[in-house]
């Protein structure tokens, strides 16, 4: 257990957050691509290494202890 939470489930949470992060690094310039906008490779890192944080944090904080 690490900060109340099982090995299995950091793995599966820091796996998902990965493949969100490759996803997003393609997403981004495709999306932006369609309005015509370019953007630079480290904004776009950027970018995809805080949604995959978010990501990250949202599966670490999910289900979450309750206060009664």
């Amino acid at each position: 257990m690490i900060l109340g939470r099982s090995v299995i489930h950091w793995l599966i949470v820091a796996v998902i957050a990965i493949c969100v992060f490759f996803l997003a690094v393609w997403l981004i310039p495709l999306i932006f691509g369609l309005v015509g906008v370019s953007i630079p490779g480290n904004i776009v890192n950027i970018l995809a290494l805080l949604i995959a944080l978010g990501v990250f944090y949202g599966g670490y904080s999910y289900r979450g202890q309750t206060v009664a």
